[in-house]
């Protein structure tokens, strides 16, 4: 049973923001969040193999699935900050290379402030010294981050946003396992958390929205993205109550046509722009079952799965995106642009300085499609999306 079950499950049944109309086509961002972390020591020994596993196999589902734009599968790999200046980076750099992957960071649980200042700071100047961190405008690298539960279960999710803002987070993604830590008002919605909005409200969140006006990165405050989480009916436990669906895969629960529909309707989106729609998911590459899985027939069989469900909408578009170009897409909807988003994943943050075959330039691409936003979004209910 998931700690807080009896406190999060109510507020996925109340609609905390109004259904937007989605016209036209509906493009999907997929991102896979893997927390390439292993559980125990021993398990340590494996990692060799593991590696290799990927290496391989992760490159033949490349050779066989592209999304709408001709992109392959793409994972993110989020490391332990206190391992990322291992030996073994090197090798993760290229499979990134051949594949398109990209790194970030994550932290194990630590209870001083000033800790894990030090241990980000550390994890983020040796990924960038080796290349695998972006950078914004100014050239200062920026990273990703998975946090992870507190110690003390009564410390939100991004109690340390300060020092993840200080040090370079450009958003924090936040993870399954989180769920009864997060405020209800991160139900389904992109949001972001700033000090000062701290001091003035309980939760100190604001939704991210397309905006008429280009906003301040500065002021904007931390980036959260929250993972789809919905009511699952049709699994139900002790006969009574309905499963929760947290967006997690594992081996035990790899990625469905069914679990695709709920994602859709959790239709998490930069509001006054719906027809966008943001899907992060997360799992544990680096767990032997997890990594049959991923990298085995359950994923062939979902990638299948989304080229039908295009096939049959002609309304949706699917693309496989890093953690960084995720975010880049959604600023984009943020600034008010529109149309095909893949044009949109270097907007703001550039390619890790390792890929040696050159990315676009962040910032606005030329010619690309923008709309004013709209001074009021309409509602109606969420429509099947499959």
């Amino acid at each position: 049973m998931i700690r807080g079950f009896e406190n999060w499950l109510p507020s996925l049944g109340r609609k905390k923001r109004p259904i937007e109309n989605a016209l036209g086509t509906r493009h999907v961002m997929i991102a896979i969040c893997n927390r390439f972390e292993q559980s125990s020591k021993a398990a340590q020994k494996g990692k060799p193999a593991l590696l290799e596993s990927w290496r391989r196999d992760l490159s033949r589902l490349a050779d066989e699935f592209r999304d709408a734009q001709g992109i392959a599968p793409r994972h993110t790999f989020f490391l332990p900050a206190d391992e990322a200046q291992e030996e073994w980076i090197g090798e993760l750099g290229e499979l990134c290379k051949t594949t398109g992957n990209e790194m970030e960071l994550m932290a194990r649980p630590i209870e001083s402030a000033n800790r894990l200042r030090e241990t980000i700071q550390k994890g983020k100047d040796s990924l960038a010294r080796q290349g695998w961190l972006s950078s914004d405008k100014s050239g200062a690298a920026r990273y990703g981050f998975i946090p992870c539960a507190s110690a003390s279960t009564s410390s939100p999710p991004f109690a340390h946003q300060a020092i993840l803002r200080e040090t370079g987070c450009y958003a924090s993604f936040l993870p399954p396992e989180l769920a009864d830590e997060m405020p209800s008002q991160i139900d389904n919605s992109l949001c972001y958390v700033h000090d000062r909005e701290l001091e003035n409200r309980p939760d100190g969140l604001r939704r991210v929205r397309a905006e008429r006006e280009p906003r301040i990165e500065s002021n904007d405050g931390l980036l959260l993205i929250p993972p789809p989480m919905a009511r699952d009916w049709n699994r139900k436990k002790f006969g009574l109550l309905p499963d929760l669906e947290m967006s997690e895969l594992s081996a035990t629960k790899p990625p469905s046509r069914e679990r695709l529909r709920l994602w859709l309707d959790c239709r998490i989106t930069v509001e006054a722009r719906p027809n966008w729609v943001f899907i992060a998911l997360h799992t544990n590459g680096l767990e032997a079952e997890n990594s049959r899985m991923l990298l085995g027939e359950p994923m062939r069989s979902f990638y299948r799965t989304l080229t039908r469900v295009a096939a049959d909408d002609n309304s949706l578009r699917f693309h496989c995106v890093t953690a960084r170009e995720f975010v880049n897409i959604l600023h984009a909807a943020e600034a008010g642009h529109s149309g095909n988003p893949t044009q949109f994943r270097e907007f703001r943050y550039q390619a890790p300085a390792a890929f040696s075959n050159g990315k676009a330039n962040c910032g606005e691409i030329p010619g690309a499609e923008r709309q004013p936003a709209p001074a009021q979004a309409a509602s109606q209910d969420a429509v099947e999306a499959s």
